[in-house]
């Protein structure tokens, strides 16, 4: 009975012994890990195996020398590769604000362009309805003194002449006269009626047509 209880205490001590060590402790949760289900392990374990290949004394002692040299080799591969992307970045970031620039200068200079062909556009259009006005003030100016002119044809026979001039050489300068009067009244006329030019209602200002000037010099 006495040997019982002895047993029993002792495994009770082993195993409080056992509870209290760290090491135990590890071994135990390792043993109780299921590393079937546990996909993280296993990768880590399958990358440990390509370098940890002989387990040694000497192996596992630097184990964790290797690890972290490893690991600090991934660091350094990672912030070159970072870098060369950041440096990447950066230049693309260049490009984009020359872009932006540009596209800026050429807004603005679109703009300036806008507002001066609209100046332009406003100038010509006074310009154009200045000489419309101008012109047809011209047209008529013209027309009053053609009026004039034709308001007593009995003046084209130019009596005052006969007493200078031959019955032949008188009729002949009436002639010529009548001649370049109708020439120019229907080169007037023809320039005013032409759809092309911007003159309203030609009619209003040349109200008589070059046949109609001709019947009556005639």
């Amino acid at each position: 009975m006495a040997e019982v209880e002895g047993n029993g205490a002792t495994a009770s001590l082993s195993a409080s012994t056992q509870s209290s060590n760290p090491l135990s402790r590890k071994l135990n949760k390792i043993l109780e890990t299921r590393l079937d289900s546990d996909k993280e392990m296993l990768e880590a374990l399958k990358a440990l195996s390509t370098f940890f290949t002989e387990n040694s004394l000497r192996s596992r002692r630097n184990l964790r020398g290797d690890i972290e040299r490893r690991s600090l080799s991934i660091n350094e591969d990672f912030v070159a590769v970072f870098k060369t992307i950041k440096e990447d970045l950066e230049s693309i970031n260049e490009d984009v604000q020359a872009m932006s620039n540009c596209c800026q200068d050429m807004t603005s200079r679109l703009k300036a362009s806008k507002e001066q062909t609209q100046d332009l556009i406003v100038k010509t259009t006074k310009l154009q309805a200045e000489k419309i006005s101008s012109d047809n003030g011209i047209l008529m100016k013209i027309q009053v003194q053609f009026d004039r002119y034709l308001a007593a044809p009995d003046n084209l026979q130019m009596p005052q002449l006969n007493f200078f001039l031959s019955a032949t050489v008188k009729e002949q300068i009436i002639k010529q006269s009548t001649e370049l009067v109708c020439r120019a009244y229907s080169e007037l006329y023809d320039a005013v009626t032409d759809p092309t030019n911007t003159y309203k209602e030609p009619t209003s200002i040349l109200h008589r047509s070059p046949q109609q000037v001709q019947t009556l010099l005639s």
